[in-house]
């Protein structure tokens, strides 16, 4: 899930402050954070957090510096932009976090760069919330102050956030149960679970998943949302042998399941045949060639138990009486 502010841009310098508020009933891991840079060439990122939100609604600031260390501040990560192709625009700042926040719990956290673009607030509006998937952003009296970067002592009150976090629940994952067996063309259901580290079905999941396949040729459903956690869909796989589906978070990539195997046997219907012969041969030398039944998918029909008769543009050709094939090949 993905929650953003909608401050405008006003105001810059090279760190900012807001709170975080979970009110589910399970842990969320922040995963990424987005934020409006400056024009700085490199942009050095840091997150810090603490887990006992200071409130001051009056500069200067009354609790120190703010940095990796000190006053109840933590590292949740670091990174490096490059302003390339990014200069001066709402960018992934940090990926790759796992900051958790307990179930029901608020953190604070503060966001260092280089340089970052932010939001003159008005002192005594309130605070404002950014909400999605049971976690709001807030930002606004008390709570959000400017600077430069960490380590430092805000200076700049109040300055809201342009930006803002990605997370899952924590402990996310997948169940894909999906049939053992298919027909080459023939759709079948198949469902996906969210899950929590409990393996409790996280019914407020409000993520988005994709799906893959070892089948280069399957028809798998569009990007897709589950409800109460749950979702059933339906897929085509057309390549006989052993095939999986995966579902996967389309924010989160490790958040990824694979089905079991499913053994595609070729379809029994549009049957085909494959006659693979030499380019070239001398007259009255025997040759030999092959015949192959198809389903319309290219598949090896093995189960094919008709008969099979043999013609030629040549009227004086000596060729097989009526046969059969084994396991679909003769």
């Amino acid at each position: 899930t993905t929650i953003n502010t909608n401050h405008v841009n006003n105001n810059g310098n090279g760190s900012v402050t807001f709170n975080v508020q979970n009110t589910n009933a399970y842990d969320i891991t922040v995963i990424g954070v987005q934020v409006h840079l400056g024009t700085t060439t490199v942009n050095n990122i840091e997150l810090l957090y603490n887990t006992s939100p200071y409130v001051d609604s009056t500069a200067p600031w009354s609790f120190g510096t703010v940095g990796a260390g000190q006053n109840g501040w933590v590292s949740a990560g670091t990174g490096v932009v490059t302003n390339s192709s990014t200069a001066n625009g709402i960018v992934t700042a940090l990926s790759s976090l796992s900051l958790t926040i307990p179930a029901g719990a608020t953190y604070q956290l503060g966001l260092s760069a280089t340089t970052m673009q932010y939001s003159s607030l008005t002192a005594g509006a309130g605070v404002n919330s950014f909400s999605g998937g049971g976690v709001n952003i807030l930002t606004g009296d008390g709570i959000s102050w400017g600077g430069t970067a960490y380590p430092s002592t805000p200076a700049n009150y109040p300055r809201g956030l342009i930006g803002g976090i990605q997370f899952i629940p924590s402990g996310l994952h997948f169940a894909v149960d999906a049939p053992s067996t298919a027909t080459a063309g023939t759709a079948f259901n198949f469902n996906v679970t969210a899950l929590d580290a409990s393996n409790d079905v996280l019914t407020g999941y409000t993520g988005t998943v994709r799906f893959t396949s070892t089948d280069a040729a399957a028809v798998l459903p569009a990007d897709a949302t589950l409800t109460n956690g749950v979702g059933t869909f339906s897929a085509t796989l057309k390549t006989a042998g052993s095939q999986t589906i995966t579902a996967t978070d389309t924010v989160a990539a490790s958040v990824t399941q694979t089905s079991g195997p499913i053994v595609v046997s070729a379809s029994t219907t549009g049957t085909l045949f494959e006659v693979s012969a030499p380019s070239a041969a001398t007259v009255g030398t025997a040759f030999n060639y092959s015949v192959t039944a198809l389903d319309p998918f290219n598949n090896t029909v093995t189960g094919y138990s008709g008969t099979v008769h043999f013609t030629s543009t040549d009227a004086a050709a000596v060729l097989p009486a009526d046969a059969t094939l084994t396991n679909g090949v003769g």
